[in-house]
């Protein structure tokens, strides 16, 4: 991304494939991550654009006692049917790309990480300089969801939000973090990782300006 010598790098992966805590290992290592999702939260506060637009496709009963979105009935009715889903994605996907832009504009930090599970949905893949992919097998996956009560919640979000072919994913990625272990291997992992950033990919991104 041509932004003021920064170098940004978006980690996706899969629900609950790792990728959050992935996140927070490179924050750990002096990385500044930005939280998409809960970026993606406020861009549907009370009395913004979003927000009455969702309202007028959803009404008033996903609404608070204080006016303000409830996200868990919000979320039951995107994840309801897949026309209700894009027709969610088409209003925030637009606004959350262009608020992520804004955001790392405003930042100083030379080196920025977006914790994003739509990373390729959005489109924002090609307006970054590097994709982290967290791959788990599907056997570790069906093992690790089986241990959340919404187990059943978790399926459908990974079915509709999937609209990429795993295959394709990997063929956008610039690199593959194998998730199947431990924490303390995906944090080795990560290490190695951060200082190969911190060492030849800042560099190569300066060297390129």
């Amino acid at each position: 991304m041509s932004v003021d010598k920064k170098l940004v790098i978006g980690i996706t992966g899969f629900i609950k494939s790792g990728k959050t805590l992935t996140a927070q290992y490179f924050k750990n290592h002096g990385f500044h991550v930005i939280d998409v999702d809960r970026l993606a939260h406020s861009l549907y506060k009370r009395a913004t654009p979003l927000y009455k637009k969702i309202l007028n496709i959803f009404g008033n009963n996903i609404l608070k006692p204080d006016s303000t979105i409830d996200r868990k009935k919000l979320g039951r009715l995107v994840f309801s049917s897949k026309s209700i889903y894009k027709k969610f994605c088409s209003l925030v996907y637009p606004a959350l790309n262009k608020t992520i832009i804004t955001k790392i504009k405003s930042l100083r930090h030379k080196i920025i990480i977006l914790d994003m599970a739509v990373l390729f949905e959005t489109g924002i893949y090609k307006k970054i300089d590097y994709v982290i992919f967290i791959m788990v097998s599907k056997k570790k996956w069906q093992e690790r969801i089986n241990n959340y009560p919404n187990a059943v919640m978790i399926k459908k979000i990974f079915n509709f939000q999937n609209i990429f072919k795993l295959s394709k994913k990997i063929a956008l990625s610039d690199f593959i973090i194998y998730n199947n272990g431990n924490k303390k291997e995906l944090y080795d992992k990560v290490r190695e990782l951060s200082k190969k950033i911190k060492e030849n990919l800042w560099k190569k991104k300066m060297k390129n300006k």
